[in-house]
């Protein structure tokens, strides 16, 4: 039987924090060449000085996924703790990103919410377990990915299509330690629409394609956003649009002859893509039947065909919502059950990978990419104790089958 209160003596909260503040100096954005190249090694390292297994699993362009694992000895329940190792570029207003500076038990720096916290936590879970030599039955599995912040398919996509494979999973995205058990899919389409360049003092012969983007604009805005704000969700709510971005023309002295609008269509589980393009089009269509000048075409991107970013619905009765309540109520607190309105990785490992997954991580979302990053120190210290005491209650039960386990309350 496992004691926690034995392998919590175990651990150090000076060590939890300082490997986090170590994951907050390396930079790992977009602009940054290689870009999760050195903390993935350095997370790497890190997980095969304490014995554990490492695997880098290559995805693309020499850019890796890290995986550790904890091996069960027996066919038991299998746990994957994911979390993303790439952050957003700071801003210019952003002060010494990545000088973790600790402030009324604040930890301020890049990717401290998003998503480095919850790194740390994972790793170290990983590393208490290890070093307390507990026996597992089932896999314990952490799954450091590339490319969640940016455009594509990503570590966590790839992940689904090679492995590995775990019976239940956690994502940590900030959460603000509570238990996130849905959030909206994510479509992203591009307007391109098209003119006919003209000198500015006679715009009459030219057809200007910053001007019918305006009307596609107004349209959205009166015709389809209340009809959005009709569906809901008992979860979710309304589903949401929002124009991103729009680029259109080249000089003051030019009629444009194009315009492109990029917009995000968050979507609730009632919906589906393929409604998402209907309406669009159809908002087209009526514009063009309208005004005979008006030509554009409606692009979705690549990336979504091929993985459709989906939402994440799980019932609050499954197993893993089930045991991560029981931590939570272990370590003196209350379980509550949420949901985000951003999309993530735990959807593809639902949807994709059919491994019931959740979203729970120290950190708030509402601090995720931007200019003052925190996270609660204390809120790391508990992540990493309800991550442990997770993993032993799923690692150490044999043969899994998540759906028809029932939890032993007394087990300690």
């Amino acid at each position: 039987m496992v004691r926690n209160a034995e392998i919590f003596e175990s651990i150090s909260g000076k060590e939890i924090v300082d490997l986090v503040k170590a994951l907050i100096r390396i930079p790992s954005h977009a602009e940054i060449k290689g870009q999760e190249k050195q903390i993935g090694h350095f997370v790497a390292n890190k997980l095969e000085r304490e014995g554990i297994e490492v695997k880098l699993q290559n995805v693309e362009d020499n850019r890796f996924n890290v995986i550790g694992i904890i091996r069960g000895e027996n066919n038991g329940c299998s746990l994957m703790l994911n979390g993303h190792l790439d952050t957003v570029p700071p801003s210019h207003r952003m002060v010494d990103p990545y000088n973790p500076i600790i402030k009324d038990g604040k930890l301020y720096g890049r990717g401290a919410a998003d998503a480095k916290g919850g790194i740390g936590a994972m790793v170290y879970s990983l590393i208490a377990i290890k070093r307390s030599n507990i026996r597992l039955n089932g896999n314990l599995i952490f799954t450091g990915v590339i490319g969640e912040e940016s455009p594509g398919h990503g570590g966590t996509g790839y992940i689904v299509k090679h492995g590995p494979k775990a019976d239940v999973a956690i994502v940590g995205e900030p959460t603000n330690l509570r238990i996130v058990i849905a959030h909206k899919g994510v479509e992203r389409i591009e307007i391109d629409i098209k003119g006919k360049s003209a000198q500015s003092s006679i715009p009459q012969r030219g057809v200007n394609a910053i001007s019918k983007a305006a009307k596609f604009i107004d349209a959205v805005e009166k015709d389809l956003i209340p009809k959005l704000n009709k569906r809901k969700h008992n979860l979710l709510g309304s589903p949401t649009i929002n124009i991103g971005t729009i680029k259109g023309g080249i000089n003051p002295n030019m009629v444009p002859d194009n315009c492109i609008i990029k917009l995000d269509r968050y979507w609730i589980p009632t919906e589906s893509p393929s409604i998402i393009i209907k309406e669009l089009e159809d908002i087209l269509n009526c514009l063009k039947k309208n005004d005979p000048d008006f030509e554009a075409e409606l692009r979705r991107m690549e990336y979504l065909k091929e993985i459709p970013h989906a939402p994440l619905e799980i019932s609050e009765d499954c197993y893993i919502v089930q045991v991560l309540k029981k931590s939570l109520c272990k370590m003196g607190l209350s379980p509550e059950i949420s949901t985000i309105a951003a999309w993530t990785d735990a959807a593809l490992l639902w949807n994709q990978g059919k491994i019931p997954t959740l979203l729970f991580s120290p950190g708030d979302i509402s601090q995720a990419h931007s200019d003052r990053e925190w996270v609660n120190v204390n809120d790391l210290i508990t992540a990493t104790k309800v991550y442990i005491l997770t993993a032993l209650e799923v690692c150490t039960h044999n043969n899994c089958v998540p759906s028809t386990i029932v939890l032993n309350q007394d087990s300690s």
